[in-house]
């Protein structure tokens, strides 16, 4: 099997892709776009060809394996989660996947503080019952003590686990959690979720749902649906939140659910953090449950 001629890298600062030429791996490199120096050793860097795969059934590039897809899999890890998500435009916080606890201290240190960290496994869903993510971290010393509590409360909670790393990830702090999801239902097939994080989901059960596609009208219906959506405007001192940026992430994820509708059974965009207007948003976590 012959070598990839190229390599694609993700900067840990801002997300980007970047492409490596084989013969550069291991050399001093910047991000394109943020001009952050970047990690170019094989463990971070993925072949270029893995970047572009086409479906089999509808011909669209995917930045995930398409064998990760047929292969028998339930789920994605959360970075692949977030690569589906990046093919489609929408916007995912800086993050790379980290091996040893060296390596994790290293990428936030490049980040820079506070990070999160999180295990990066298909098969552990549920991360916080598993003791599986540390926020907040604000040096090294904290990420190399995290990093070793994430991989020990991960094998005990699911011995058999398919561990990938652990993923060390931006934090975003002052911005409003939203969450948006595609289920499948058995009457009107795939249909989006809109809900305002915590408790308005939990409890509240405080969300609106809409069967694809989408408008931009009835993008705005959904938020304007939700009871708590006076919280994303001006409110108790708080700028309005990027409300234009909800909108086009559910348009995004409108066209995902017919896209990809035979092919997932949800998806979970929860949170996605809302900045103050103009500011944008970025998915601080997401998960892709497969047929």
């Amino acid at each position: 099997m012959s070598k990839p001629s190229a390599y694609i890298v993700r900067c840990p600062g801002c997300g980007a892709a970047n492409r490596i030429p084989a013969d550069r791996i291991g050399l001093a490199a910047k991000c394109g776009k943020c001009r952050m120096e970047i990690p170019t050793d094989e463990k971070s860097a993925q072949p270029e060809e893995s970047f572009k795969l086409r479906c089999v059934r509808c011909g669209a590039k995917n930045r995930i394996p398409h064998s990760k897809l047929k292969a028998g899999a339930k789920s994605l890890s959360e970075h692949e989660s977030k690569n589906l998500l990046r093919h489609y435009g929408i916007p995912v916080t800086g993050e790379a996947v980290a091996t040893s606890s060296k390596e994790a201290a290293k990428i936030a240190d490049m980040m820079g503080y506070p990070v999160a960290l999180k295990v990066d496994s298909p098969d552990i869903i549920h991360k916080t019952e598993a003791g599986a993510i540390k926020l907040s971290l604000r040096n090294s010393q904290e990420v190399l003590k995290a990093y070793d509590e994430v991989i020990t409360n991960s094998m005990k909670y699911t011995p058999n686990a398919r561990i990938k790393g652990v993923l060390v990830q931006e934090m975003i702090e002052d911005a409003r959690e939203v969450i948006i999801g595609i289920s499948i239902d058995p009457q009107f097939g795939p249909t989006i979720m809109f809900g305002l994080g915590g408790v308005f989901v939990e409890v509240l059960k405080d969300v609106s749902f809409k069967v694809p596609p989408l408008s931009r009208p009835d993008a705005e219906d959904m938020i304007k649906e939700v009871k708590g959506h006076e919280m994303l405007k001006t409110f108790r001192g708080k700028p309005e939140a990027d409300i234009n940026a909800i909108i086009d992430v559910l348009l995004k994820v409108s066209k995902m659910a017919l896209d990809l509708g035979d092919i997932i059974s949800e998806i979970d965009i929860n949170p996605l953090m809302v900045m103050n207007k103009g500011k944008g948003v970025k998915t601080a976590d997401a998960l892709v449950l497969l047929k």
